[in-house]
């Protein structure tokens, strides 16, 4: 694939997006793909051109539209995989993505959602379920704190 550095840094400017639009860090993201952190990165600062792998990897795994990636022209997503998708989904902490795929089926149901409006609310009501978990383990930690000053 011939690129020129100004090409690559307008792709990996779009790969930015495209992960902030899943609310995800790049260690993340970069796992979802199947790369390692630092091969994402040189992605996403445009210190390399975009593979034939990552481009099918990114429209697998998250719909991100190869062309809007290549050329910025049309929508980010398209297609039946304008959520999360699987391979991000299964690459969350154990319990989140059952949560995960409830709200997808739910959102999907209602059908009149547009595919942006349905990522925001999953990609919100993700951050709240790890907001929870948190929550409880830190309420885990309270309790065996105050079952030791007791003892």
């Amino acid at each position: 694939m011939s690129s020129t550095n100004e090409d690559n840094k307008a792709v990996g400017s779009r790969l930015a997006s495209a992960r902030a639009a899943q609310g995800l860090s790049q260690p993340r993201f970069a796992a979802a793909l199947g790369l390692s952190l630092r091969g994402y990165q040189n992605y996403e600062r445009g210190e390399r051109a975009p593979s034939d792998e990552l481009i099918r990897a990114a429209w697998s795994t998250f719909g991100i539209d190869p062309v809007w990636l290549l050329t910025g022209e049309g929508d980010m997503t398209r297609g039946p995989c304008g959520d999360m998708g699987e391979a991000a989904a299964a690459s969350l902490p154990e319990g989140l993505a059952e949560i995960h795929h409830r709200i997808t089926a739910l959102l999907d149901m209602l059908g009149q959602l547009e595919p942006g409006h349905r990522d925001a609310i999953i990609s919100d009501a993700l951050s709240r379920a790890e907001a929870a978990q948190q929550l409880a383990e830190l309420r885990q930690a309270i309790d065996a704190l105050s079952t030791k000053r007791i003892s």
